[in-house]
Formats: C-alpha cells, structure tokens, sequence
C-alpha cells in the first residue's frame, strides 16, 4: 500500500507539473510564449486582458485583487477603488479621478479616531497570494498616465515579497524590505523572521533570515523639463529600484547629492540614458524601544525620457535571477544592472523570496508636488479649494482623470529553474499569513481574499455573462474554461497554488517487496492516471486554442498561498 501511495503521488506531481502552463492566456500568441525559448526560457504566466468588462474586485478574478481602501502610506492624497479598475480596448484600465472620500483615520498615539476626506479616487491592483513567483523575466507592457510635463501622478509596476501585503501597513512591520540571512545581534531585534531563530512558528524553516524586498520595475515622474542638481536626468523620467534592509549606517547619502566614495553600493551599470537618483536613498523605520529601529535601502536609477515618449506604449522589463543580480530594460534597451557583489557593503541578498506584482497609480505630495511654503494654507489638497492653489503642480487638476493602460503581462522562467507559488517548501508563507491574518486584512473583512465564485453574478441577459455564459434566473451560469461572478475571467487551474502543500517531502522507497503481479496493477493505475491527465490538459489546450509548453522537471509548483512612505515611517 506504501507503494501504492508512492506512486500515486509520482503521478499527481507529474500531472501538476502539466498544468502550470495553465497560468497563461489563452491569447497569448505563439511568438510572444516562445520569445525566449532559444534561451531556454518558457512562458509560465501571462495576461493579456482581452475580455472587455473585467472586474478585480475582491472574490472576482483568480489572479489579480483590486484594493478598496485607504492608502496611508507616502503622504497618499488618493483612496482606493475597486471600480476603478476595468478592462477596455484590450488593456487593464487603472483610472484616476476626481471623487470625495470619507473614511476614519485612527490617531496612533492616542488611538481615537476621526472622519477625513480625499478627494481623488485612484486603483491598485496585486497578485498577493494568489500568483508569486521566484525568479524569471517580466515583462509588462504599459503606458503612463497624464500628460508628461505636468507632475502629481506616480504610476508604478512594481513585486514584493509575499510576507507583506502592500498598503497593510501592519504586514510590513519588521519584515518591509529585509532581504538578508545573517544571523547578527544587531538585526535580530528588527528583522521578524531572523537567521538567529530556532524552531519559529508557522513552519517557517531554523535559520533562514526572511523578510519581503521590493523590486521596482517602473515608477513614472512626470514634470516641467528643467535642470536637477547634481544629475544629467530632467524631467520626465522613470525610475528602477531594489529596495532592501538591512541599510546602510552613517554616514548616509544626502538627498539629491552624490554618496561618499566607500559609504554607498558602488560597482552597479548604468545604460546611456540612467544615472544614480539621488532623491531618494531609503527612509528609517523609526520603533521603539529604539533597537526596533532600522534603516532601509533603495539601490535606485532613473532614465531619462523623451517627453514625446513618455505616454505610449513602453515594454518594462526585468531580469530577476535570484541571489545573483537584477537587470533592468525598456522597450528591450539595457537601462541598469544589481548584482550580489555590489550589495557587499551591508549583506543584503538579490531576492529569493515568492514575490507577487502590483499595478497602481498613486497621488502623493512627496511626489512631483512643489514644496508648501508657510503662506500656503492647504489642507485639503481639493483642486475646488482656491487656497489649495499654491500647493498643486502647475496644470495637476487638468490632468485628471486619466489612466493607466497596461496591455499585457508576461513571465518568462528557465525551464531548468520554474518556481511559482506564494509559499514553497524553501520558502513557506502560508501558515504565516493564517496565523496573522488579521495584519493582511481590512477590520471588516472575514479573511484577508475571498475565494473566486464562479457564477451567479446578477444579469437580465446572456450577453452580460461572459465567456459563454448564460443568465439563468438573474444569475450568470458560467461555461467551461471561464470563473468569476459575471464569467469574465479565465479559469486558470490552482491559482493559489494549492495543488501542492509546502510540507510535501523527497518520496524515496527503500526495503519494499511485493508480489510482482501487485506492482504490474499498481503500475497500470498510476499509468491510467497519468494519461487521464494528460488528456485533461490536452483537453484544455485544444479549447483553449493556444500555444502551452508541456513541463516534466522539478519545481516546488503550485503552493497557496512596503511601499514605504517617503516623506516619513509608514509604509504599506
């Protein structure tokens, strides 16, 4: 029977390393799944967001979650919305508007709470715990909100460490944006998950130092073309980072001067048109006691762009491999370059954490806003307040509403190295986030994401359900290959990687003797269902009409699963 069971769980890793080409569109042509495959590279997730009318509401895709919350994080002056995310014209829409929005904001000294309005209404989209990924090319087709000579929007692309989930600030206490696995005395008291622990809770592994970096594929400033101090970079320009603790002691880089020669990462490339920014260097996150306190980094570069250039369409591209380097590109031309040597100066690691994407347009007045000056008295940021006037970029509330169009996005992993899931038995996060649920979630929430319902979204007619779909009774009926309340999005297969449990172990046989005529029927079946399998994903790739890559290798597959504020401690 031990055997038996062996087998049977041969069979089931064999079939879930069949199907994890399930996490790409159905129209996601040939030439872009094989793009690099001459470099051993196979496509492992894709979106193109073809189908018109597609909603991220919480409970409603199997891969994205669109926020609706406040953002606390980096002076945020927006709120976000669900609705404010959709899909058109074959593009993910994220819109900025104008939109009073009352929320109760908690007073952390005194814990009282108090009614506050923001009067934009902008989107966030992520994959956290529903997609991660370690390792691999993204690529992300996108064009920039606005015009690009008027500042005030921060559209981003950006990955972080599943261990936090962006704009929960509590998520990120200690753990935002650690990247190191030292066990040092220093550090033990402000990083959660520390190389110097014995047995945690949650599964988590002894001595592995744990946190969750942030890589940022593109950040958008937009603005008046001028001269910057101490840079070749004007405005508008895009900005790439690593973002890691432990940080850099004193003496640190002064804003928007050049670091001292030995006190910064040093040895990192640059393309023709990327320098150093040196506007921003990290922040510290300020505890108490005062050994709580810790300093992050941001290893960061900006490129200088073409106002006519800056709105259309750009492919942002990053190279991850993980505890090696970080390259970044635009549209396929080389901007900038991380590797593990050059973060010598303080231990921290290239990241080889699960990490997930997140899609936003931000609005911040640490972010292209001119500095308020003491007779600048607002306090609303309302662009229908005239003495608000003084405090805005000249032509900001002309420039809204507008959108952030993203086309598509495409991961690529070597076939030798496939690693997908928010928790994997190198890296576990699941029984972490079920333990502290409660630091993922908003208080009104039952569980931080619901699970994607298929079906019964409210409809008069069939042609509200999509995909196939019927309206039955004022409820959509979904047809096969198609989920979500209204049918709208694929039905992508494990997309929180639960086929697999972090806690699976090496199967190994040692000192088993049965009958041969057993082991010819236990063969047959594993046989039988293995080719029921494979036929399913036949199945799916006929219906699907698609080019899939068929995978049989090792990958720990399938397993379920800070923004910081510039201008202060918080973060996301």
């Amino acid at each position: 029977m031990r055997l038996f069971l062996i087998l049977l769980g041969l069979g089931a890793r064999f079939c879930s390393t069949l199907v994890y080409s399930t996490f790409v569109d159905s129209d996601t042509d040939e030439a872009a799944a094989k793009k690099y495959a001459s470099e051993g590279f196979e496509i492992v997730f894709s979106d193109e967001f073809n189908t018109p009318d597609r909603q991220f509401k919480d409970g409603d895709d199997p891969t994205w979650t669109a926020l609706d919350k406040n953002d606390y994080t980096n002076a945020a002056l927006h709120y976000y919305k669900d609705t404010a995310i959709s899909t058109s014209d074959g593009m993910m829409k994220i819109k900025t508007d104008f939109g009073v929005n009352t929320f109760k904001a908690k007073n952390e000294k005194t814990g009282a709470f108090t009614r506050k309005n923001k009067y934009y209404t902008s989107g966030q989209v992520q994959t956290w715990n529903k997609f991660c990924f370690t390792g691999g090319i993204i690529e992300v087709s996108a064009s920039p909100p606005g015009h690009p000579s008027i500042g005030g929007l921060w559209p981003a692309i950006w990955m972080m460490g599943n261990l936090a989930r962006a704009t929960y600030v509590g998520s990120s206490d200690w753990m935002w944006p650690w990247s190191y696995d030292e066990c040092e005395e220093k550090n033990q008291e402000s990083q959660l998950i520390s190389k110097c622990a014995v047995n945690p809770h949650f599964d988590l592994l002894s001595h592995s130092g744990r946190g969750a970096p942030e890589i940022d594929i593109f950040e958008g400033m937009a603005g008046p073309s001028e001269k910057l101090p101490n840079t070749k970079i004007k405005k508008p320009y895009f900005s790439t980072s690593l973002q890691v603790s432990p940080g850099v002691q004193n003496p640190r880089p002064v804003l928007t001067h050049k670091p001292l020669d030995g006190k910064w990462y040093e040895g990192m490339s640059y393309g023709t048109n990327s320098s150093l920014n040196n506007f921003f260097y990290g922040v510290q996150l300020k505890h108490t006691p005062e050994q709580y306190t810790y300093q992050s980094d941001a290893i960061s570069a900006n490129t200088a762009i073409e106002p006519k250039e800056y709105s259309r369409q750009h492919v942002f591209k990053v190279d991850w491999r993980p505890n090696d380097s970080i390259t970044w590109y635009l549209d396929d031309v080389f901007l900038y370059k991380i590797s593990q040597p050059n973060l010598n100066i303080t231990g921290s690691k290239i990241p080889d954490e699960p990490m997930y994407l997140i899609l936003n347009t931000a609005i911040s007045s640490t972010w292209g806003f001119p500095t308020k000056t003491d007779s600048c008295k607002c306090t609303s940021y309302d662009c229908s307040d005239p003495s608000c006037t003084c405090a805005f970029p000249t032509g900001f509330c002309d420039n809204i509403p507008s959108s952030f169009d993203v086309d598509w996005v495409r991961i690529y992993q070597h076939s030798e190295a496939i690693n997908l899931g928010c928790s994997t038995k190198d890296k576990p996060t699941r029984k972490y986030i079920q333990g502290n649920e409660e630091k993922f979630k908003r208080p009104e929430d039952d569980v931080p994401i619901k699970s994607v319902r298929r079906g019964g979204g409210d409809c008069d007619v069939d042609g509200e359900c999509g995909g196939g779909g019927k309206c039955d009774n004022g409820g959509c009926v979904c047809g096969e290959g198609y989920t979500g309340p209204m049918c709208l999005a694929e039905d992508k297969e494990y997309p929180g990687g639960t086929f697999l449990d972090e806690t699976d172990e090496t199967i190994e046989v040692e000192g088993v003797h049965l009958p041969a005529i057993f082991l010819g029927v236990m063969f047959l079946l594993v046989v039988v269902l293995v080719a029921a399998c494979c036929k399913r994903v036949t199945e799916r790739r006929e219906r699907m009409g698609r080019y899939e890559y068929i995978k049989v290798g090792e990958t720990e597959g399938y397993k379920s699963g800070g923004r910081y504020d510039r201008a202060s401690s918080n973060r996301v």
